[in-house]
């Protein structure tokens, strides 16, 4: 740790006097020690108080000598920098030396490493055999993508092992071009197989809606729009149509049904009601009560105006 200024030296600040060499009319506080992280933080801010006061030309390497002394007793102790130091060895992973010296204040490790240099051996050790593991792992994930079938993409692979794409194209460029050669093969190959099911979709009675579709194929629509999207819509005008003729399909045949019971019941004088109709109707007739009940009405109606009144009960 740089010492202050003694009274022996050339104009700046004394650390025995608590006075500035060369100067009167300051009045800077009593130091109470180089030790005393108190007493440093008051030199320091008494040095930039009386700034405006002297002329930094001349004394402009003293100042700079004085403040970074001081800020360094009151930053950095010897025994925050070994704490922090023995603390980043005992963790699984520690910052690189260069990062912990930059936490502390330091503007590199150099520092650090003349005074502790067993600790920043080890922990630049433990970094560089950490990296190398990790670079182990890198390998053998990569290895492991490549045998799945569907290939993972890269950006998945990294986010398993908390890294970035690029991290795993600049350190196993190779691998990392064989798993996005491969997941682009059998990105097209899936594509191609899920247009071929599209197409055969629209052979299929009854046809399957889209989203049937889909479902079946364990795929989303906007995937299907975007690799077929003229057999999709295709399929979709099918159902579509497929569902109108059910529709009045059923209709016909509730109509008919309707019809037959009424004047079944009619000709045994039996008042054609509602709940009559409707027990009577055939299993899935009824698929839509709002229309039943309109041609229930209807057919009342026609058959009173042909045979006139009918008995109630």
């Amino acid at each position: 740790m740089q010492v202050p200024l003694a009274a022996f030296s050339t104009p700046g600040y004394c650390s025995l006097c608590g006075s500035w060499l060369g100067k009167s009319g300051i009045d800077i506080p009593e130091s109470g020690g180089k030790d005393d992280l108190t007493s440093a933080s008051k030199q320091i801010a008494s040095i930039i108080e009386i700034l405006p006061k002297i002329d930094p030309a001349t004394v402009a390497m003293s100042l700079r000598r004085n403040i970074n002394a001081y800020c360094e007793q009151v930053t950095v102790s010897p025994a925050l920098i070994k704490e922090t130091l023995t603390r980043a060895l005992e963790s699984s992973a520690p910052k690189a030396l260069e990062q912990i010296a930059r936490d502390l204040g330091y503007a590199g490790s150099g520092s650090l490493r003349s005074k502790f240099p067993d600790l920043c051996a080890a922990i630049s050790k433990k970094v560089v055999d950490n990296t190398q593991l990790h670079y182990a792992k890198v390998s053998h994930a990569l290895e492991d993508a490549l045998k799945k079938n569907p290939a993972p993409t890269l950006a998945a692979v990294a986010r398993s092992l908390g890294c970035a794409s690029n991290t795993l194209q600049t350190h196993e460029s190779e691998l990392s071009s064989q798993l996005l050669a491969l997941h682009r093969t059998q990105l097209e190959e899936r594509k191609k197989a899920l247009v071929k099911e599209a197409e055969a979709a629209l052979t299929e009675v009854p046809p399957p809606s889209v989203r049937q579709l889909c479902i079946r194929l364990g795929v989303n629509a906007m995937t299907m729009l975007g690799y077929c999207p003229s057999a999709m819509k295709q399929l979709a005008e099918q159902h579509r149509l497929y569902i109108a003729n059910e529709t009045t399909r059923r209709q016909e045949a509730l109509v008919s049904s309707v019809l037959g019971i009424a004047t079944d019941l009619a000709g045994r004088n039996i008042y054609p009601s509602l709940p009559r109709i409707v027990e009577r109707l055939p299993d899935g007739h009824v698929s839509d009560w709002r229309f039943t009940r309109r041609v229930v009405l209807e057919t009342q109606r026609m058959l009173a105006s042909s045979a006139g009144s009918f008995q109630s009960g």
